[in-house]
């Protein structure tokens, strides 16, 4: 399991440096650009610093927009190597040891492919809905938060950030590409907010208006 998570770290910095000249990454670099941060976190490529939520956005565009990276099918598909964008920034942000992040990449994966074996998010939400969810506890995992911390990531990640199937369907834009960059920006975002102790609306995944009952709406196996 070690080895398949290094091989797919490495992958992924690979795809990110396959996109780093693409207009949305670009873009996304450019805005990276207008921030200076007290924690200052790597983009990828070039040496720019910038805050951590914005490093993980950059970063994850650029890793997703040759749609070269892994991919998973089940109930629900997507791309669960998107969430090592959050890893890596939360690992620097940290200073974690490479087993630590190895660790949170599995947990991430696993998170990410076993939500997509429970049920399918279509024909109303995307992917990246759960790849926020995957990203969340990746980069938990990375920040050492404990268990309250976790879940209080969790909470604050999944409430604010369901996202619309739309983004696959009609005029594709380049967002399409973008979409699971802000899942893990968001999901970080969360992340370092509950690290702080801020608390997030509960239960929220069985909760009369959690998850399980707007998202998935059916078996949840």
């Amino acid at each position: 399991t070690a080895h398949l998570a290094k091989r797919m770290i490495i992958d992924t910095i690979a795809c990110a440096l396959g996109g780093y000249h693409s207009q949305p990454s670009q873009i996304a670099r450019d805005m990276a650009a207008t921030i200076t941060s007290a924690q200052p976190c790597t983009v990828i490529g070039g040496g720019q610093t910038t805050s951590p939520d914005l490093a993980t956005f950059a970063n994850g565009v650029m890793i997703r927009y040759l749609d070269f990276n892994d991919g998973y099918t089940s109930k629900e598909s997507g791309h669960p190597s998107d969430s090592i964008a959050a890893v890596l920034t939360a690992s620097e942000l940290a200073k974690a040891s490479g087993k630590r992040a190895i660790t949170a990449t599995v947990l991430a994966y696993e998170a990410f492919c076993r939500i997509c074996d429970a049920g399918d998010l279509k024909p109303y939400f995307d992917h990246v809905t759960v790849g926020c969810i995957a990203s969340v506890l990746g980069a938990a995992r990375s920040l050492g938060l404990d268990q309250e911390q976790t879940l209080q990531a969790l909470n604050l990640g999944i409430a604010p950030n369901l996202a619309l199937y739309q983004t696959r369907i009609g005029d594709v834009s380049m967002w399409k590409g973008c979409a699971y960059a802000n899942a893990s920006r968001n999901a970080l975002f969360a992340t370092l907010l509950a690290r702080r102790g801020l608390t997030g609306p509960s239960p929220v995944f069985e909760g009369q208006g959690g998850y399980l009952h707007t998202v998935h709406r059916g078996p949840f196996e």
